[in-house]
């Protein structure tokens, strides 16, 4: 019998950094500028959290882009 091992904070450790806020606003920009679109694939746990580095990450790309640093 296979047993599921399902993916949760208790089980697994992630220790890759972050990107910038920054790095992340110059990709979509490059994405804008050839006419594309981007998506984005947060790691989300069983229980339908995301990884809060990730989610801080994305909530000050958010800023910049609302507030036209993105496209200036």
């Amino acid at each position: 019998m296979r047993v599921r091992r399902r993916f949760s904070k208790e089980n697994r450790r992630l220790d890759w950094p972050p990107p910038t806020a920054d790095s992340v606003v110059a990709y979509l920009r490059r994405f804008q500028d050839r006419g594309g679109t981007a998506t984005f694939n947060l790691l989300c746990y069983q229980d339908g959290s995301a990884l809060d580095t990730d989610l801080d990450v994305m909530r000050q790309v958010k800023k910049k882009v609302r507030a036209g640093h993105a496209w200036r």
